[in-house]
């Protein structure tokens, strides 16, 4: 079973045709390397220091991110990954969310929210 069972219960009771945002964190198996530690002395500053560690983690999590993307868009979901964070946001029919997450196994899963389409305007 997930290791988030709230928002799994959450989208369970929705209509499958319920359409959904949902954040899904990656998981981090892939994301530590042989690389050598950053040391903060080898920097001119903070903040040289700070990109090099942003720039290495988005390349560390590339991988998961892709991967989830594409499971993703092939259940005709959209998917769009965050910059600097291992998470994927995704929209589309509640169903199909859940056989993404049953898929990919992500770290954490966040139910944004329930999207409401507009409803045509009822004749008098």
């Amino acid at each position: 079973m997930l290791a988030h069972p709230t928002a799994f219960s959450e989208l369970l009771e929705l209509p499958t045709d319920s359409i959904v945002r949902v954040v899904l964190g990656g998981r981090e198996e892939g994301t530590h390397t042989n690389e050598e530690a950053l040391d903060p002395k080898n920097f001119g500053n903070f903040a040289e220091y700070r990109t090099a560690l942003i720039l290495r983690r988005q390349r560390q999590t590339r991988s998961t991110k892709s991967i989830i993307e594409k499971k993703a868009r092939a259940l005709g979901l959209r998917a769009s990954s965050a910059r600097t964070l291992n998470a994927v946001t995704v929209e589309g029919s509640a169903e199909r969310v859940l056989t993404l997450i049953e898929q990919v196994q992500p770290r954490t899963v966040v139910l944004e929210r329930r999207i409401m389409l507009p409803t045509s305007p009822q004749p008098r």
